[in-house]
């Protein structure tokens, strides 16, 4: 369900101009991944729901660049996903709270914007 949930963001944003990530679209399926996520239902994504969620994201992102054919984007590793979480961790608890989800979906996938 993740993933299926990430690759549709993921998708929109590639392929649909209208998609913006403050859309009600985008905030949708942002919420609906992070509930996903947030195992504990606690609000807040923690270290271990973030270290749990890499597979999905990595996963994900290499099927978009091959699906959707482009180039010179290198596959998501470790470092950069972590590099991503602690850039968008903006009040620096070690958790994301669904605003600096939204934020780190962006982030994430900025390298496939059109």
């Amino acid at each position: 369900e993740e993933s299926k949930t990430l690759a549709e963001y993921g998708t929109l944003m590639i392929t649909d101009p209208e998609f913006q990530s403050q859309s009600e679209k985008a905030k949708e399926l942002a919420t609906k991944l992070f509930n996903l996520l947030d195992k504990d239902s606690n609000g807040q994504l923690d270290a271990k729901e973030i270290a749990e969620m890499f597979p999905c994201f990595a996963g994900v992102f290499d099927h978009l660049i091959k699906t959707h054919n482009i180039k010179d984007v290198e596959p998501l590793n470790k470092d950069e996903f972590d590099f991503s979480v602690l850039l968008n961790d903006d009040d620096s608890d070690n958790q994301l709270n669904p605003q600096e989800f939204q934020d780190l979906l962006d982030h994430i996938f900025i390298d496939l914007y059109k």
